[in-house]
């Protein structure tokens, strides 16, 4: 029964993957994480059952992580490949990663070690599928760990988008190494997420795999996850009724968020196909215009708020982007406790329009008296202007001027040739720079940076005369560009393709903006 469910589910999650070669192939190549757990020992076990099935000659990649945590892991790491070779396949390439804690004095006085140690596991999965050309990194999560998040993020007060939990696909949960279009993003799958974990050890058991537990699971004082997850283990028949409410309310969750991301998907139709979204990309400038007449009735307000929070993460430099929007945007996903609270809510729709809620009325034209409405919001600048003769609300969103003490600023490698490797700068564009031999720069130091308002009158001793001429050039056009610096010293905007006449054939530069969200 078991491999019959997760048959069908390989299926569906690679027929849907946009991202998915166009024959429908299993991928050449995958990692599945390897913990040693009955979980991933049945995953494991179950691929190499599917691939072999269906005679597909996909390489499979065991990754185990020794988190070092307990004296015995090592030995366990060891006996985990010895069990995948005799009771899984020999063909199965087992890789054992160590973490490292020798930056810390005393690992046992770290409070935050779950979120460190799941941090440390997903940059080494990541380094090693990087490495190795994977795309798709497998998990044994199943349906009670899924219930295990559901609760975890209830008790966080979770917005509706923050309860959708685990996904079949999801994308990698760190920011990757290089831009989609130079190497396709890696993925999270997930085929065990509608089993059972009952179903799971009994498959083991008739299979005859042995499987390693961590006793660490079983200390209800260390981490909120195990006390739910024994909870359920203790009471299991008292709760069975719970259990069953609650995987109907992530369901439901989902079709929730399904719903709202088919009709984003509508929104950016509509908006596109009358060229209402403009994307300057030199800058980063994003412009989008919103009908009055009919949208906000057309599409929920859900819909337009997520459409907004995935448009605006294009621009905005901030980290922690989900957590932060969530703050300016939670009056209408928000499961409301009581009236007090809710008066501390907000929404970005009913920002933008403002009035058309106040008035409930959105056949009325846009007043041509109404004022602009200027917010920093995300570190961005966000201006609402209104046309009246389109009947538009337009939303122009560039990026805020940075604190003078929060440039960032970049040092960049003079390597010679082509060795330098692709950076994320300022949270908004990627880059690849790379020198050709030359002994002028051999001590030299190359910056990369924000041009700012104080920047403006090294221009002109720079060799930038045509970017001075006061009477015709606005600085606005070059704030919040990436600048080079060389010793101090400017000598190109990449994205604008302005680079000093003296070091043009010297350089060599790619660049592209950040993906969606």
């Amino acid at each position: 029964m078991i491999e019959k469910i997760f048959t069908n589910n390989i299926k569906k999650i690679f027929k849907n993957d946009i991202n998915y070669n166009s024959n429908n192939k299993f991928p050449l190549k995958i990692a599945v994480a390897v913990s040693g757990g009955v979980d991933s020992m049945v995953l494991l076990k179950l691929l190499n059952n599917f691939t072999t099935k269906n005679k597909l000659n996909t390489e499979i990649y065991a990754i185990t992580i020794n988190h070092n945590l307990r004296p015995e892991s090592y030995e366990e790491s060891k006996l985990i490949s010895k069990e995948i070779k005799n009771s899984i396949s020999n063909d199965i390439k087992h890789i054992i990663i160590e973490i490292n804690w020798n930056k810390y004095k005393d690992i046992n006085e770290i409070k935050n070690i779950e979120e460190i140690a799941r941090d440390k596991r997903y940059f080494e999965f990541q380094k090693k599928c990087y490495e190795l050309n994977i795309n798709y990194l497998f998990l044994g999560h199943h349906l009670n760990d899924q219930i295990e998040t559901f609760l975890l993020r209830l008790k966080k007060n979770s917005l509706l988008f923050g309860l959708n939990c685990m996904k079949f696909i999801s994308n990698f949960p760190l920011i990757p190494k290089y831009p989609n279009n130079f190497k396709k993003k890696i993925q999270i799958i997930r085929p065990l997420l509608n089993i059972e974990k009952i179903s799971i050890i009994d498959y083991c058991q008739l299979s005859k795999i042995k499987w390693f537990e961590d006793y660490t699971n079983k200390d209800i004082n260390l981490t909120f996850r195990n006390f739910i997850r024994n909870y359920y283990e203790l009471k299991k028949d008292s709760n069975e009724l719970a259990k069953d409410k609650i995987i109907d309310s992530i369901y439901q969750i989902n079709e929730f968020n399904d719903n709202i991301n088919n009709e984003i998907k509508l929104i950016k139709i509509e908006l596109n196909n009358t060229k209402k979204i403009i994307l300057i990309l030199n800058d980063l400038n994003l412009i989008i215009k919103l009908p009055k007449f009919g949208f906000i009735n057309k599409y929920s307000i859900n819909s337009i708020n997520r459409f907004l929070f995935k448009e605006f993460y294009k621009i905005s430099p901030t980290n922690n982007y989900y957590l932060k929007y969530s703050r300016i945007d939670n009056f209408d996903s928000s499961i409301v406790i009581n009236d007090t609270e809710s008066n501390n809510k907000k929404s970005m729709a009913r920002i933008i329009f403002d009035e058309e809620y106040l008035n409930g009325d959105n056949n009325v034209p846009i007043n041509k008296g109404r004022r602009v409405k200027r917010l920093s919001i995300l570190e961005c600048d966000l201006t609402i202007d209104y046309d009246t003769d389109e009947n538009d609300i337009i939303l122009n969103i560039k990026r805020s001027n940075p604190k003078t003490n929060k440039l960032n600023e970049t040092d960049i490698e003079l390597n010679n040739g082509n060795n330098n490797q692709w950076f994320l700068f300022d949270n908004r564009f990627w880059f690849k720079i790379n020198f050709e031999n030359n002994k002028e720069l051999e001590n030299s130091e190359l910056k990369i940076r924000l041009f700012n308002k104080n920047d403006f009158n090294k221009l002109e001793l720079n060799g930038f005369v045509d970017y001075v001429d006061k009477d015709n050039f606005k600085i606005s056009n070059l704030l919040n560009i990436p600048m080079l610096l060389l010793n101090n010293r400017i000598i190109g905007f990449p994205t604008i393709d302005l680079i000093s006449y003296k070091y043009r054939d010297l350089i060599d530069i790619e660049w592209t903006v950040k993906s969606d969200f």
